[in-house]
């Protein structure tokens, strides 16, 4: 009797293989979905403010740890908040402390002197009253850069304009320190919430507040002001009162201090050498006269010139207002490319081209190089290098 042989029921070893990649390839699918499912039900919650302050937050607070255990012993005195001060937070903390006493201190506006007196009267640490305050606003702005996006954007772009803004190591560090440049920015994107959404009494005291915080707050109003002129509602040009005898008191205050209406400009020229791109290199060179070409400086007005252009597609408030603000960097900031980097990367509306960042696998991946970048450049400032 003769027997057949029967196949073997055992799969062959590369049929196995294949069944095992495909069962991943399906794992990998399925947790994706999943992801996808949990950024839609937080983009659709307030839970999305949450997630990306608690995000920037977070990654602050690990930086500043980092920074102050690699530095402790060798620059920094112990108390985690130095990392936080240098440069231009000593000469808040002077005019917190004992006013405009020196001409030079005119160059700072004062709002933020003004908010660190306040934390001093109660904490009796100059240290503390000047990081606390700035570095709060420095991630406090974030869920309204996301509200102000989400005028022109969906949430989830919102999302990674917000993330990519935040992490940009200029903003990142300069959002953290004992400076101005937090609270004018969340005064900026304050302002524009209430203007977009057409409160004009709140935008008219908040619009007050920035134009006494930096000279660059002031800009914020020309859009407000254009639009009222174009449409012919001059009864509201009062929304524009309370900002413009603000702006006049402290520059009576300057002159009745110093017989100049314009010290804080005399301030910056005299004291800190401001010697912007146009006055040091375009018109010499037109003059005949010797100059220095500044490539890089050349190079990032070129760049966030067209970024400006681009804002205008977006809306033509926000482009008035960027290249009102670009327009006045170039002709009274400066002196170096560094603090052009500085200036402009607060110019907020260009960073609502970060919508067309689609990946988030590529989010990642930019936040994970901008946050090594950040770390050398906060490492410098804590060393006391200059870094815009």
């Amino acid at each position: 009797m003769s027997s057949k042989a029967t196949p073997s029921t055992r799969p062959h070893a590369p049929d196995l293989e294949m069944r095992k990649l495909f069962a991943l390839i399906a794992k990998v699918r399925t947790i994706r979905e999943t992801l996808s499912d949990m950024v839609r039900n937080v983009s659709n919650s307030y839970l999305r403010f949450i997630v990306s302050t608690a995000t920037v937050l977070t990654w602050k607070l690990a930086t500043i740890a980092y920074l102050f255990f690699r530095l402790s012993g060798k620059w920094l005195q112990f108390n985690p908040l130095s990392v936080l001060i240098g440069w231009d937070t000593y000469s808040y903390v002077d005019i917190a402390e004992s006013g405009y006493h020196n001409l030079r201190l005119f160059a700072y506006f004062p709002v933020y002197p003004s908010i660190i007196r306040v934390f001093y009267l109660a904490t009796h640490d100059p240290v503390l009253s000047a990081s606390l305050p700035a570095f709060v606003f420095g991630f406090a702005f974030v869920p309204l850069f996301q509200m102000a996006a989400e005028r022109y954007m969906d949430r989830q772009s919102a999302i990674k304009c917000a993330i990519v803004v935040a992490f940009f190591p200029v903003v990142f560090v300069f959002t953290s320190l004992a400076y101005a440049d937090s609270i004018l920015l969340f005064l900026s994107l304050q302002f524009w919430i209430e203007y977009k959404a057409l409160r004009f009494g709140r935008a008219s005291f908040v619009l007050a507040v920035a134009s006494l915080t930096k000279p660059l707050g002031a800009v914020l109003g020309v859009p407000l002001l254009i639009e009222i002129v174009a449409k012919r509602q001059f009864k509201s040009i009062a929304y524009l009162a309370l900002p413009f005898f603000s702006m006049m008191a402290w520059l009576y205050y300057g002159y009745y201090s110093t017989g100049d209406w314009f010290v804080f400009r005399r301030a910056e020229l005299s004291y800190w050498s401001q010697a912007d791109w146009l006055r040091s290199s375009l018109l010499p060179f037109l003059k005949g006269q010797a100059f220095n070409f500044q490539s890089v400086s050349f190079f990032i007005i070129i760049i966030v010139g067209f970024l400006v252009y681009l804002t205008f597609q977006e809306d033509w408030r926000l482009g008035v207002f960027s290249l009102g603000t670009y327009a006045s960097i170039i002709l009274f900031a400066g002196p170096p490319e560094l603090s052009y980097l500085r200036y402009f990367s607060f110019i907020f509306p260009i960073w609502f081209l970060g919508r067309r960042v689609r990946s988030w696998s590529l989010l990642l991946i930019y936040c994970i190089f901008m946050s090594l970048s950040s770390m050398m450049l906060w490492y410098q400032f804590a060393t006391g290098v200059f870094v815009g």
